[in-house]
């Protein structure tokens, strides 16, 4: 994780308690510890098509972002989407588009979130909830051969 990631993840997490209660939650979320979760998942579309999906869908469940682009591979996708209970935990998804074939596209997955004493598997519910609403939209291939 990189200090960006970091800080916003600290910074959306004291956006939750207000004006007031965001100071003493962001000095406390700079000590949790972050939980990391990876996955990948191809998709029977091509890779313009799948793009374009990705930013409407991480659109509609959250705020697309660019500001950990610079730490994140050329053509990924990052968001910044509530996980957790209740959807209140923020959790960073860096997505990246790789074209496999004109009509294969695979996803890799990356998500961070910061994590209390009772674990809600942020990160690995935010990639769940993303891979739902493409299966949705898009068909889902077996994984790729390695």
């Amino acid at each position: 994780m990189t200090q960006t990631e970091e800080a916003v993840l600290v910074r959306e997490l004291g956006k939750l308690a207000g004006f007031f209660g965001g100071f003493w939650t962001r000095v406390a979320a700079r000590r949790l510890p972050v939980e990391e979760s990876v996955s990948s998942m191809a998709l029977d579309a091509g890779k313009a098509d799948v793009e374009a999906g990705l930013s409407e869908i991480l659109g509609s469940i959250g705020k697309l972002t660019r500001e950990v682009a610079s730490e994140t591979p050329a053509g990924s996708i990052s968001a910044i989407v509530g996980s957790g209970n209740m959807n209140l935990n923020p959790t960073i998804v860096h997505l990246q588009v790789v074209e496999l074939s004109p009509s294969t596209t695979n996803l890799l997955f990356r998500a961070l979130a910061k994590e209390g004493l009772i674990k809600q598997q942020s990160a690995e519910r935010a990639i769940e909830r993303i891979k739902t609403l493409l299966s949705t939209r898009y068909t889902e291939l077996p994984p790729p051969a390695e």
